[in-house]
């Protein structure tokens, strides 16, 4: 047996099963952590319907109670992962240090909030230190908005991007007098509940000679956006915010990729089945040979028969030396029985 004959073998025992629906639900929840569920439509076809055919399993029903194992455990697997990730603390904020944002240096400099992670309806402290020596020319600072949203980089409390539903908060900070020295400005909020919430910061400049106001925002490493947490719940609470997405995500992309597969192979199999039917049917001629009744042998056929005894007419047998009654000798050759034997007389 070679090695790919003892792999398939190996692939279609208990032990092989159980190992290939743990590999694809490793990499169902492995592609959609780094890659995204795009990727994972295609990687989880591989590894949860190709490589499972390729050794060995032929089974449609096998297959499809393969795949939904691995799509229902794929999604918390992902889950826990994600939630892990996601209370990680983000990392400090500045605002963009170019212009017309800045002057040399970030205006708003490490913005962040304290705790990262904490009780549910907890209170959080936000705090960013702002330069007035990187102020951009001919400005001076007015005030300092936060926003906190569950939605990401909501900054009012109507954004088309966001459900309906979602959770809005703005605070504002005055800065009065024109400030000449660097100032670490902190905002404190009630959260309430337990879910994972985004913030962002906008400092609004008055310019010289003019009524036009200017916004200076937080800059993260994805650009101009929210910066991620607080987290307000324990683990649990964060996993089961993200459990209803990630199965949302595993079924729409993966799962219907993967059903889609399952169906053409389905189809694949009917067709290779219905093939190789007709191809062992007997063709017209065989099936005339086959009907036709054996043929009986006709009586008149060549061979020993029995004879008559040419003294009393009495019928005798095959190889009889002698008349069984008329007791008279017989030759070894003898007239055949006529077709109508005649009646022997008394």
């Amino acid at each position: 047996m070679d090695r790919l004959q003892q792999l398939r073998a190996f692939g279609t025992h208990r032990v092989g099963r159980t190992l290939l629906v743990a590999l694809s639900i490793l990499t169902l929840a492995g592609t959609l952590f780094y890659l995204g569920p795009l990727f994972a439509m295609f990687v989880f076809l591989l590894f949860g319907l190709a490589l499972p055919i390729y050794l060995g399993w032929r089974i449609p029903r096998q297959l499809a109670l393969a795949g939904v194992v691995a799509l229902l455990l794929g999604a918390p697997v992902f889950s826990a992962a994600y939630a892990y990730e996601l209370r990680q603390p983000s990392p400090w904020a500045n605002s963009n240090p170019t212009a017309p944002d800045g002057h040399g240096g970030s205006v708003l400099q490490h913005a962040h909030v304290t705790p990262f992670t904490g009780t549910a309806g907890g209170n959080y402290t936000f705090t960013v230190d702002v330069e007035p020596q990187y102020l951009p020319v001919n400005t001076s600072a007015a005030y300092l908005l936060l926003f906190i949203s569950d939605c990401p980089y909501a900054t009012t409390n109507h954004s088309s991007a966001c459900p309906a539903s979602y959770r809005f908060y703005e605070l504002n900070h005055s800065l009065g007098s024109p400030i000449t020295a660097t100032q670490t400005i902190p905002f404190f909020h009630n959260l309430p509940g337990a879910d994972a919430w985004w913030w962002t910061m906008a400092l609004v400049l008055h310019r010289a000679n003019s009524t036009n106001l200017s916004w200076v925002w937080l800059y993260t490493s994805m650009g101009y956006s929210g910066v991620q947490g607080p987290i307000s719940g324990d683990f649990f609470s964060t996993f089961e915010l993200i459990l209803p997405v990630a199965y949302e995500l595993s079924l729409l992309y993966p799962g219907l990729l993967f059903f889609v597969g399952l169906l053409i192979y389905v189809l694949l199999k009917n067709r290779e089945r219905v093939r190789k039917a007709a191809k062992d049917l007997p063709g017209p001629g065989s099936l005339g040979t086959l009907a036709a009744p054996p043929k009986v042998s006709s009586p008149d056929v060549k061979g020993p028969v029995e004879r008559s005894c040419p003294n009393c007419q009495a019928v005798v047998y095959p190889n009889e030396t002698k008349c069984w009654k008329c007791g008279s000798e017989l030759k070894s050759e003898s007239a055949p029985i006529p077709s109508t034997p005649a009646t022997p007389t008394p």
